[in-house]
């Protein structure tokens, strides 16, 4: 083909797949390039130059996450406030190794959950990307109590309620189980740190994961199978009530059922 001509295809391409995909990022060094899309649908042409629309690749301006607060910070992620959404709320990967591997990883579990359209009751939804001053940023359901605060961690509930309610920590537990179990959901680390327990306006706790969603393992083969794969989840599901048990003498009274 002359180089005069151009190669064009009808590519099917939604906006916020252009935001998230950070893949979009190596069009330019491939020689594509993109005009604004119509109604979701635009064309993509091959030839020696290439520019990208604005328009397209930056819907919404770049959040500084100076003017953040900082609501939550874990091994590998720090999590801010979403700027003007008290809802949401922003994740950054710390540049630790593994970190960004992890979360892309998280990313992948979620799109695999949200094609099974399982219900995501007792983890904190994925929103998708967003650009920021410290690089993608990746929102997510902040959890957040009946008035408007950001709920407690797992630990810190045990310690307010051991001695008087022991049976609503054991309920919490209870609700976590259902849930993992009804809708075959794998993790690798749900510890009492990784959980986040939203209390209504009646003072009852609602149970929600924040961290350790998804598998580790390269290539997943187990979970092809659902019976291995409630397998899985049962051994791993065990091993953290065998912590808590350890910890904990009100975990005694447990009764697992799945």
């Amino acid at each position: 083909m002359s180089s005069g001509n151009l190669l064009a295809r009808k590519v099917h391409w939604k906006r916020h797949y252009v935001q998230r995909n950070p893949v979009c990022d190596l069009l330019p060094k491939a020689g594509i390039r993109k005009t604004p899309p119509d109604d979701c649908n635009f064309y993509v042409s091959c030839n020696n130059s290439c520019t990208l629309s604005d328009e397209t690749l930056k819907p919404m301006s770049l959040i500084d996450l100076r003017d953040c607060e900082v609501i939550g910070e874990g091994t590998r992620r720090i999590c801010y406030t979403y700027p003007g959404d008290p809802a949401r709320c922003i994740k950054i990967p710390k540049p630790k190794p593994h970190g960004k591997r992890q979360q892309l990883r998280e990313v992948r579990f979620y799109e695999y959950l949200e094609r099974r359209k399982v219900p995501t009751d007792c983890i904190a939804a994925y929103h998708g990307t967003i650009d920021t001053s410290q690089g993608p940023g990746y929102v997510y359901q902040a959890i957040r109590d009946a008035n408007g605060r950001i709920s407690r961690r797992y630990i810190e509930v045990i310690e307010k309620l051991a001695a008087d309610s022991p049976e609503a920590l054991r309920g919490i537990l209870a609700e976590l189980e259902r849930y993992f179990f009804e809708n075959l959901v794998v993790f690798y680390d749900i510890n009492p740190w990784n959980i986040v327990c939203q209390r209504d306006s009646s003072g009852s706790f609602h149970p929600y994961v924040i961290d350790g969603i998804g598998d580790t393992v390269a290539i997943p083969i187990l979970n092809w199978s659902r019976t291995l794969l409630r397998q899985k989840i049962r051994r791993r599901w065990m091993r953290q009530l065998s912590y808590l048990r350890r910890e904990h003498s009100w975990m005694a009274e447990y009764r697992f059922t799945h």
